[in-house]
């Protein structure tokens, strides 16, 4: 298993860029260079995602802002610099060690397309 690819969940190759494995999801999955298939995170990295994103960005921007503004000592941009970097560790280290998931034919993108066809028919 390589670090800076996941393994594909169709060929079971090291195939998908980490980068946008980790990004990937139901409107965007990633795709194995060797095989083609298409993979994105599994459901609980996304709500993970959500959740903390949710619970810890307010308060890791918002508390080191107030200290700058009612201080005013430059050990505030200090603090605001280590709470993006907690934030970003905690927001992006899930999806970067969670295993890939195989995209499923019904998710995001095939569900555009079935919406563009639609329309298209309705058109005429």
């Amino acid at each position: 298993m390589s670090f800076s690819r996941f393994r594909c969940p169709h060929c079971g190759e090291d195939g998908i860029p980490r980068w946008s494995g980790s990004s990937s999801s139901v409107w965007g999955p990633a795709r194995c260079e060797h095989c083609g298939g298409k993979a994105k995170v599994k459901a609980w990295v996304d709500a993970w995602n959500a959740t903390a994103g949710t619970l810890f960005a307010v308060p890791l921007l918002v508390i080191p802002i107030l200290v700058f503004a009612l201080t005013g000592r430059p050990w505030g941009y200090a603090l605001a610099a280590a709470s993006f970097t907690v934030m970003f560790v905690i927001l992006s280290l899930p999806s970067w060690l969670a295993p890939l998931r195989k995209a499923d034919p019904h998710d995001g993108e095939s569900i555009l397309q079935s919406i563009r066809r639609h329309y298209r028919r309705l058109r005429g």
